[in-house]
């Protein structure tokens, strides 16, 4: 083994003790103290690959956002555009399906984009840019095949559908569920958000 592959191999063991430890505990308990307790990994192999404890969790969220975006472009091809809710039903799946495989990525997704630290906000979004333009490329494709109520530009739709994302798996059930049941699940969120909750009354 050369020593650039000892170093990726090094890296590779302190970002998967931090990336469990940042899921089972939560960001605010983890510390450069407690990384180095764990097996292979002293003081100064940490110190000597990361600066902070906030320079390791962003390589975690780079590692978490890097392999969706590359689980999603390979798969995001079988997918139609042209059907509308059910192809944003689909590729939510995909993304559900991601994480079913990868439990400690899911986990650093969720601190990443739900209860990020404050001071690295800035910093997270920057990270998963190339994540998020490729999101919005697949749904500004998806809206050009949908009807649209009058004066709704596609912006806005874009826009609409990426706030509704960042709580859309929160609100599904967190019983155990198989991938047709949430399927089903996820096209009837999909229906209320994208056609409303209320029956609009004729007017006179």
């Amino acid at each position: 083994m050369n020593q650039k592959e000892r170093r990726e191999q090094r890296q590779k063991m302190i970002l998967e003790a931090a990336m469990h430890d940042f899921v089972k505990v939560g960001y605010e308990k983890v510390s450069m103290e407690s990384l180095s307790r764990h097996p292979g990994i002293s003081k100064g192999t940490l110190y000597h690959y990361f600066q902070s404890k906030d320079e390791i969790f962003l390589a975690c969220a780079r590692e978490t956002f890097d392999q969706l975006k590359m689980y999603l472009e390979a798969n995001q091809g079988k997918l139609t555009i042209n059907q509308g809710k059910e192809s944003i039903a689909a590729y939510f799946m995909l993304r559900e399906s991601f994480f079913n495989e990868h439990p400690v990525l899911m986990g650093i997704f969720e601190i990443a984009m739900v209860r990020p630290p404050k001071h690295l906000t800035t910093a997270i979004s920057e990270i998963r840019e190339p994540l998020q333009k490729m999101n919005q490329a697949f749904l500004n494709t998806v809206i050009s095949h949908m009807k649209l109520r009058n004066h709704l530009e596609p912006a806005r739709a874009l826009a609409y559908l990426e706030i509704m994302e960042k709580y859309f798996w929160d609100l599904l059930p967190k019983q155990d569920m198989d991938l047709h049941e949430m399927f089903q699940k996820v096209g009837e969120l999909l229906d209320m958000l994208l056609f409303g909750i209320v029956v609009q009354e004729p007017t006179e």
